[in-house]
């Protein structure tokens, strides 16, 4: 018998700054330090010093889903404006809505087709991870980006480093100086959690969205993303760099999927 069979794959947009809070009515219980830092201003490095990087963009600091919520985050934000900066034109501090920029990420279908596809390539290379692993077994460096997802909650260490992308659906804690060039994904309950101090460097994008309503019921596919929420306890000299290079590392996962299987000769 011949078999012809006829695949898509995804094409992902790239993520538009060093911290999006993809839905509304964000929460961002800031931290309490003058040394933490977000900056849109691009670094074009990526894993090579810039080698084949696109030409530098710089984005807002903190991206918003929508005008409302970029009135909350600048709100929480105006206690330390110098803590968040990137293009004169986003002001200070430096928050703007990058709803036109997110396109698919904008609804909890285009999410989870995001997070499917992740996990599906993680899957192939042994990187998927139940709640609370003991370890991620292979975390990434510059020299080899790995994919790892963890299905559930995920508590890293201080010190831990990392390069690729990290997608969580849980709740992501932070522990002392966390660093990691690539993408970080919170997409399911979208909260993320920081504790103590501690220095730490985080070069790319950080996406936090919330599948879920109020009552914990998943939403439709169709409609925005809740509630996404960053709580930072502690201070600690941690900076969050935007780096469009790595941001567009999402362009690179190409997870083919079947859509139609058709017997042409038997």
């Amino acid at each position: 018998r011949m078999v012809q069979a006829e695949a898509v794959a995804n094409n992902f947009p790239t993520l538009p700054g060093p911290m999006i809070f993809d839905g509304s009515n964000p929460v961002f219980n800031t931290p309490n330090s003058n040394a933490f830092t977000v900056s849109g201003n691009d670094q074009a490095q990526g894993p090579n010093a810039g080698a084949g990087c696109p030409a530098a963009n710089g984005e807002p600091a903190i991206g918003a889903y929508n005008n409302a919520a970029v009135a909350t985050l600048t709100a929480d934000a105006n206690g330390r404006p110098q803590s968040y900066t990137g293009p004169a034109q986003y002001g200070s501090p430096s928050v703007a809505n990058i709803s036109a920029q997110l396109t698919t990420l904008a609804t909890v279908g285009g999410l989870q087709n995001l997070a499917s596809t992740v996990t599906l390539v993680a899957g192939n290379e042994g990187n998927v991870y139940g709640s609370n692993p003991a370890s991620i077994l292979r975390p990434g460096t510059n020299a080899n980006p790995q994919i790892n997802v963890v299905n559930g909650d995920l508590t890293l260490s201080g010190g831990w480093t990392g390069a690729g992308v990290l997608l969580v659906t849980g709740n992501l804690t932070f522990q002392g100086n966390p660093s990691y060039n690539g993408l970080i994904l919170v997409i399911g309950k979208g909260s993320v959690t920081k504790n103590g101090g501690g220095n730490g460097v985080v070069n790319g994008s950080l996406l936090v969205a919330n599948l879920y309503a109020s009552n914990g019921a998943l939403l439709p596919a169709s409609s925005p993303p809740g509630t996404p929420s960053l709580n930072w306890n502690g201070g600690g000299n941690v900076s969050w760099n935007y780096d469009s290079c790595w941001s567009t590392i999402l362009n690179g996962i190409q997870a083919y999927r079947i859509v139609a299987v058709r017997e042409m000769m038997y």
